[in-house]
């Protein structure tokens, strides 16, 4: 996991900055000063960096203009980040600059609410470290890197906030109510009415002009995923849909479920007609189900991966799970 310092009393001045790929250069000689430590398991080469980047979120952590450690983290689904590194340069370890970064991450983590990490078992002031940050001691996991070392899960679990807006919440919920109903009476019945999600659409702009989006901590985590489900419904309106994508993508993570952004993206792709860019929509064709057309579909995973989805294969599959074989025309 981390190369990690004890404590200090004052909180250094610090900054996180995110890396980007002209800082690979930068991240290797930071990982150069604490290689060969078997409490670390470090990257060394461009391409293991680059790839690094890719994946997660990485921030360099500097000091005025001085580059003094990094630290990492990936959004493994909408309520649950894992730590992926934390390291700071030997001479600048034991003055508090770790746990700093840490608070700093885990700011923005505010919502998200599980959170995780691993460390050696010998990094005693790692573990000190992030027991003090509200981390749990849990399994331990033979040659987890593949460097021959142990390593110990840490977990932070938090409970889910208050809601700002517990009225507004109960509406959603009750339009999701109703907007569920008739979906699944319209799979057995002879049933639809157009004006349900007319007037949700219209109760749903009303709430998005009043509050923003309906996010976790606005709203709480349910009526945050079903206010998505109602825009996604909203197939008549789709300025409005593209108004609250948006809004979606400009919120904190743990705000927002990352694959309801994808979702909606899509949603409003077809509707657009124009190629999806996840294939998270679907027809129905000689009673099976294909994804609309996808952009660039080579590389369809790797994006979805970073959404929090499963696979194209999985996504198709998932559509068998929830609503049967479609009928053949």
């Amino acid at each position: 996991m981390e190369q990690m310092e004890g404590r200090n009393e004052q909180a250094p001045a610090i900054e996180l900055v995110r890396a980007t790929s002209a800082d690979i250069e930068a991240y290797i000689e930071l990982e150069k000063s604490v290689a060969g430590s078997r409490t670390y398991s470090a990257m060394l080469t461009p391409e293991e960096v680059s790839s690094e980047f890719s994946k997660v979120i990485v921030y360099l952590i500097k000091e005025g203009d001085q580059v003094v450690g990094s630290v990492s983290y990936e959004m493994k689904g909408p309520d649950h980040a894992y730590i992926d590194g934390l390291l700071v340069t030997p001479a600048r370890q034991h003055q508090g600059i770790g746990k700093t970064a840490m608070a700093k991450v885990l700011g923005e983590l505010k919502n998200i609410k599980t959170i995780d990490l691993v460390t050696h078992p010998d990094n005693g002031s790692a573990i000190s470290l992030y027991q003090s940050l509200g981390f749990v001691v849990g399994e331990r996991k033979e040659n987890y890197f593949g460097d021959g070392e142990p390593r110990i899960v840490m977990t932070l679990e938090k409970p889910e906030a208050p809601t700002q807006f517990s009225e507004i919440a109960s509406e959603i919920k009750t339009m999701t109510v109703v907007d569920q109903d008739m979906r699944e009476r319209s799979q057995t019945e002879d049933y639809w009415d157009e004006s349900v999600d007319a007037r949700h659409t219209a109760h749903m702009r009303e709430i998005v002009s009043q509050i923003g989006w309906p996010t976790v901590s606005k709203v709480g985590k349910d009526s945050s995923e079903n206010a998505w489900l109602l825009v996604q419904h909203a197939d008549r309106d789709v300025a409005f849909q593209e108004q609250c994508l948006a809004l979606m993508k400009q919120e904190k993570p743990g705000e927002v479920n990352p694959r309801n952004i994808a979702m909606l993206e899509d949603r409003i792709r077809v509707n657009k007609n124009q190629p999806q860019i996840y294939g998270t929509q679907h027809n129905e064709v000689d009673g099976k189900y294909v994804p609309r057309p996808i952009d660039d579909e080579a590389n369809v995973n790797e994006r979805r991966k970073q959404m929090g989805l499963g696979t194209l294969e999985e996504g198709v599959a998932g559509m068998y799970e929830k609503y049967g074989p479609p009928k053949k025309d």
